[in-house]
C-alpha cells in the first residue's frame, strides 16, 4: 500500500465501534411483528396441509415456521437478564 492508504486505514481504525450508528428502535419492533405474522401464516399453512392432506403445503409451512422462529429467537436481547453462577 502507499502511504496515504495507510493513513486512511489508521484513521478508520481509530474510530471506536460504539460510535457507529445503530438502527432505530422501531425497526426491531417491526422486525418482531413481521416474524410473528410469518409464524401465524406458517402455522396456518401447516394446519391447512394437515386438514387437506397435502404434504407439500405442510412441509412448506413447517419450513416457514422454522424460519420465523429463528428470526424471533435471534432478536437482540437485553443484557443483564441472565444470572451467572447460582
Amino acid at each position: 500500500m502507499t502511504e496515504p492508504d495507510d493513513d486512511r486505514l489508521a484513521a478508520l481504525d481509530a474510530v471506536p465501534w460504539r460510535d457507529a450508528p445503530r438502527p432505530a428502535r422501531g425497526f426491531r419492533r417491526h422486525r418482531r411483528a413481521r416474524a410473528w405474522l410469518a409464524l401465524a401464516l406458517a402455522v396456518g399453512a401447516v394446519v391447512t396441509g394437515i386438514l387437506a392432506p397435502h404434504g407439500l403445503l405442510m412441509a412448506a409451512g413447517l419450513v416457514a415456521a422454522a424460519l420465523a422462529v429463528h428470526v424471533l429467537d435471534t432478536a437482540p436481547r437485553r443484557r443483564g437478564r441472565r444470572r451467572r453462577g447460582s
